[in-house]
């Protein structure tokens, strides 16, 4: 009877694992594979995470996808070994082949951008954070899209760019800019003016000047202090 007792726990515990684990481990493949992908501005706009070589190609393919925006930096992994500004990401959240997101990305049929957005924090002498002067360069392409922006989690500084873009080309205020971090996960605690990025990036954010049609003025230089 005791033996019989052993075996019956076993096989309950081995069935609870299979049909806990099994789903699990699709969704969490599923989640790596489309990491926070999002929708920001149909057709102009999308966010994301840091996907798997298949997430990218199935997103450039869905939306048709022409620009891939990556804000990681090299900086951002402190031992140096791993390259963010372009990295060696896996085929599937399984695993696979590693190879480089630019290559993956050109060869999807996209362009390939990097940014790097660690210093979104610093407002400059327009009124914004100056780094926000090269994400400028990609929005004001009509060629570059639909673009696709993302950083290592898809919550903050790709928060934060989607909340610049939607101030600065969709007129939306501070107020909706905020609301709409909180709602994607910056954290609603976080995203406050406590936060340097939060009062660099919206708070203190203003859209550039612009001229009689409507273009925006050339950025001006920054001064002999740069944009501490």
């Amino acid at each position: 009877m005791r033996v019989r007792a052993v075996l019956a726990w076993a096989l309950g515990a081995a069935t609870v694992a299979v049909v806990v684990g099994v789903p699990t481990a699709h969704w969490r493949a599923g989640y790596d594979q489309s990491k926070r992908l999002r929708v920001v501005t149909d057709g102009r706009v999308y966010r994301s995470g840091q996907m798997t070589g298949d997430g990218f190609r199935e997103a450039i393919q869905k939306y048709g996808i022409r620009t891939v925006l990556n804000l990681q930096s090299s900086a951002d992994d402190q031992s140096g070994k791993v390259d963010l500004a372009d990295p060696l990401i896996p085929k599937t959240a399984f695993g696979g082949p590693r190879r480089k997101e630019s290559e993956v990305v050109a060869d999807a049929g996209a362009t390939y951008r990097q940014i790097d957005c660690n210093t979104l924090d610093r407002t400059g002498p327009n009124g914004y954070p100056a780094i926000l002067d090269d994400v400028y360069k990609v929005f004001d392409d009509e060629r570059s899209y639909p673009v696709l922006i993302h950083c290592k989690a898809g919550l903050h500084r790709t928060g934060l760019v989607t909340a610049a873009y939607r101030m600065e080309y969709e007129g939306r205020t501070r107020g909706e800019a905020l609301e709409e971090l909180r709602a994607n996960g910056f954290g609603e605690f976080k995203a406050t003016d406590a936060n340097v990025y939060v009062k660099a990036g919206i708070h203190e954010f203003n859209v550039r000047k612009r001229d009689a049609d409507g273009r925006p003025r050339k950025p001006a230089k920054p001064t002999a202090e740069g944009d501490r």
